[in-house]
């Protein structure tokens, strides 16, 4: 496949742009990573692994589409590459090569960061983005009070403006079901918790009055040893006939879970 495509990828990919893309269209971008169990790919590194696969070696894969999904560039990158990285050499290849001065990219909040926008976006015209925000940016528009519930009172999508960006429209939307999903997985997650906790509780009190009870000596209760603990060595009575002579290993153990300690004879 490398054979086949690698020449004549560039020309390909043109030919995909000219019959898909033209100007003033929408343009979906997105990454995801492969892991490799070979070791002779040069682009093989460790990163942050999308198929759960921690410590092996991948590489990550970037990928062009058009506004109906149909897929019009792919590029390879190293494993250790980050998302916002690749958004350069996305910018470079809708211009030059494809040629298209109008259009919009759309990429994910964690590929299309701030930092993204400032360097490889805004400086370029005719080329605009669409993007999510953050958590903690959405709480600060929220405590500025750009951002307030009785916008959803009638519709579930309002258009507003902040001096946190500034030129930006800011589309917010209330998704119902959403709203439902998470609340009925906060209520789970804190049955589950007070659960948790109400049988950690009833463990610690037994532990607590375990280890407070003393004997008349005052002398704390001998605990039982787990199975996995040597069991200390038992002599012979005397008169009983030994099966090997020799040097013999005697384990005494003076403490529990404190130390073992080995003599030999």
């Amino acid at each position: 496949m490398d054979r086949l495509l690698g020449p004549r990828q560039e020309a390909v990919e043109n030919a995909l742009a000219r019959r898909h893309l033209r100007e003033n269209t929408l343009v979906l971008y997105d990454v995801t990573s492969c892991y490799l169990e070979g070791r002779r790919c040069k682009l093989a590194q460790r990163g942050y692994s999308r198929d759960g696969k921690r410590g092996k070696l991948q590489i990550v894969i970037g990928l062009l589409c058009s506004p109906e999904g149909c897929p019009v560039a792919i590029e390879v990158f190293e494993g250790s590459t980050g998302d916002p990285s690749t958004v350069a050499s996305q910018v470079h290849k809708i211009r030059s090569r494809f040629g298209l001065r109008r259009v919009v990219l759309v990429g994910d909040r964690g590929m299309l960061t701030a930092a993204r926008i400032r360097e490889n976006l805004q400086g370029v015209e005719g080329l605009h983005w669409i993007t999510a925000l953050r958590a903690p940016t959405i709480r600060s528009l929220v405590k500025e009070g750009t951002v307030q519930p009785s916008l959803f009172d009638q519709r579930d999508l309002a258009e507003v403006t902040s001096d946190l960006f500034p030129g930006e429209r800011l589309i917010v939307c209330y998704n119902p079901l959403l709203a439902h999903r998470r609340r009925r997985r906060r209520v789970e997650l804190l049955a589950a918790t007070e659960k948790k906790l109400v049988t950690w509780s009833g463990t610690c009190a037994k532990r607590w009055r375990r280890s407070s009870l003393t004997t008349m000596s005052g002398i704390p209760p001998k605990r039982s040893a787990p199975a996995w603990w040597p069991r200390p060595f038992v002599p012979a009575r005397r008169g009983r006939r030994r099966h090997k002579r020799g040097p013999r290993t005697i384990c005494r153990c003076t403490a529990f879970g404190r130390c073992c300690r080995i003599w030999g004879r």
